[in-house]
């Protein structure tokens, strides 16, 4: 038994013992309080760092029409092709009738593109470069 309990033993009269049993234990709660001071730190920085991160990619997601030339649109024979040359400009599927697509942006009108199973001519192609650019081929 410690003589902590005992009231009449003076501090200076208290065998070492005594002490040797809560140094461990003061150590222990000095690692412990170090350990969740650098967890806490850690997590500061993941969450500052995962903030900077969402900003970037939500600036980088943004998107940017892409400038499409008349080679591009001349090559381009199947919908699927002039599909992914309107997307890139910025361009999006507003709605179906039969088997005509229709596309559009804000600030522009519609453009009509057939899907049908056939190469698309190159008077149609020029009437959509026409459409999207606003210049002739």
């Amino acid at each position: 038994m410690c003589p902590l309990q005992d009231e009449s033993i003076a501090p200076q009269e208290m065998p070492s013992s005594c002490f040797e049993d809560v140094n461990p234990i003061k150590k222990e709660a000095e690692s412990i309080a170090k350990a969740s001071s650098s967890i806490k730190a850690d997590y500061e920085t993941a969450k500052d760092a995962a903030a900077a991160s969402f900003k970037k990619e939500s600036i980088l997601k943004e998107p940017t029409a892409v400038e499409v030339e008349w080679s591009e649109f001349k090559n381009a024979k199947k919908f699927r092709q002039i599909c992914e040359l309107l997307k890139m400009m910025n361009y999006n599927i507003l709605r179906q009738s039969g088997s005509h697509v229709i596309f559009g942006r804000d600030e522009d009108g519609e453009i009509v593109v057939p899907r049908h199973g056939k190469n698309l001519g190159t008077g149609l192609l020029n009437s959509i470069y026409k459409q999207v650019t606003g210049k002739d081929s």
